[in-house]
């Protein structure tokens, strides 16, 4: 829970500060007595690229937003292009920046009372009141517009930045080109998929049918790819070896994005885009599996690979079609057979139920030196652990990525001595 006397402004000035803003929070709020609706939002830009767009209506939060955040974007966009075009900034010859160009490293949260709303579903995960997205458009618009006008400084730079991202997009042809290609690419027609892929022999459809749900794992490292392959079920379960470093996308532009190799390799895979051209229904595979070694740099990949998705495919998140899998740390002979264990709490926890064990452990050093029987454990549905990726609070995780995976140092240090504080105080 968050709570300010100064409401959605500081709320956004707490997501903001970790982004490097470019200017202080910008309050908007009104009312349109004809439809009976009262608008209140809070809007910032910060240097990177992420964006976070946040919608609540009647206080309750939508996830996946709706007419009220698309009446709000639009808002923004117009009133930065028609500024961006009569200051100059914009020359003649140059295109408006779209939507995507002018929402890079905007933070903006709207909050708008109205009656008796209508939402996508009884969760209220989007608001689908149509009306609502003329009336926040129309007051976002208005306001935005004059707080461009009475604050020159900062809004150049809001312009310059829209703008910015709009040339880099232009330069980039193929970073387009290859999303878009990447999101034409029919499931398991097999042209054009990296050559280290594994595929599954189900289509989704097919494998529903069976019984199954379809599974893209990506495995850190060749070594352990090859394993894996012996290891899964080859009839729903994919294997993509994951080569090279995987990029911190939290402070990357989509040409450095598409232009590692790694998440290049990923994004082909999967078939559906990423960012603003994702597309969930043309996803290859039901489920990704995230399968990193049992230790501190597995554990820095599996954070990079959620900072990936959640920044470029969060309704893949949300949906909850991200799953780490955990693998164990320790094995050991026992009565039963050869047990497997995910960390050392686990084995201390065992030592203590069973003080008379004395038969060796053997601590896995990697995936690379698992045989395919420990890897057949991991993987196979009846033995394997798995946590599901998911997302209560949107606003905080975006919160704890920008602090631990953005550019700022000193945020870094601050957020891991909040977390060992809370830690040692809850112990």
């Amino acid at each position: 829970m968050f709570h300010s006397e100064n409401g959605l402004t500081d709320l956004v000035a707490k997501l903001a500060h970790s982004r490097d803003p470019i200017c202080e929070p910008i309050r908007v709020s009104g009312t349109r007595a004809e439809e009976r609706m009262e608008i209140d939002a809070a809007i910032a830009w910060g240097s990177g690229y992420s964006e976070t767009l946040v919608g609540y209506s009647n206080g309750v939060i939508n996830p996946n937003g709706g007419k009220h955040v698309e009446g709000m974007t639009k808002a923004i966009t117009r009133a930065v292009n028609r500024y961006a075009r009569d200051r100059g900034v914009l020359k003649e010859k140059d295109e408006n920046p779209t939507g995507a160009d002018v929402r890079q490293g905007l933070i903006a949260v709207v909050s708008l009372m109205l009656p008796d709303p209508s939402y996508d579903s009884q969760s209220k995960n989007r608001l689908e009141t149509v009306p609502a997205a003329g009336v926040v458009e129309s007051v976002v618009y208005e306001q935005i517009t004059k707080w461009l006008e009475e604050n020159p400084g900062p809004a150049k730079k809001v312009a310059e930045k829209a703008v910015s991202a709009m040339r880099d997009r232009k330069k980039t042809d193929e970073d387009r080109a290859a999303d878009k290609s990447l999101a034409r690419k029919s499931p398991l027609k097999g042209s054009g998929l990296p050559d280290k892929l594994y595929d599954c022999q189900l289509s989704p459809n097919a494998a529903a049918t069976a019984g199954f749900r379809t599974e893209l794992i990506l495995v850190e490292g060749d070594s352990a790819g090859g394993t894996a392959v012996d290891a899964r079920d080859p009839r729903y379960q994919a294997i993509l070896p994951l080569r090279g470093k995987v990029l911190n996308v939290e402070s990357a532009s989509g040409s450095k994005i598409v232009g590692n190799q790694a998440l290049a390799t990923l994004i082909v895979a999967i078939g559906a885009g990423r960012g603003a051209d994702f597309d969930i229904e043309r996803m290859r595979y039901h489920d990704v599996v995230l399968l990193a070694d049992a230790d501190v740099d597995g554990q820095h990949i599996t954070v990079l690979l959620i900072t990936f998705f959640w920044r470029q495919m969060p309704e893949l998140v949300r949906a909850g079609r991200l799953l780490v899998a955990q693998p164990p740390l320790y094995t050991t002979n026992t009565s039963d057979g050869k047990q497997y264990f995910t960390n050392d709490a686990a084995k201390d926890q065992y030592m203590a139920e069973h003080p008379g064990h004395k038969a060796p452990w053997n601590r896995l050093k990697g995936l690379g030196e698992m045989d395919s029987e420990d890897l057949t454990m991991v993987l196979h549905p009846g033995s394997r652990r798995m946590m599901q990726v998911s997302v209560e609070d949107a606003i905080a995780l975006d919160d704890t990525l920008s602090r631990l995976m953005g550019d700022s140092a000193k945020e870094r240090l601050d957020w891991l001595l909040d977390t060992s504080l809370q830690d040692t105080n809850l112990g």
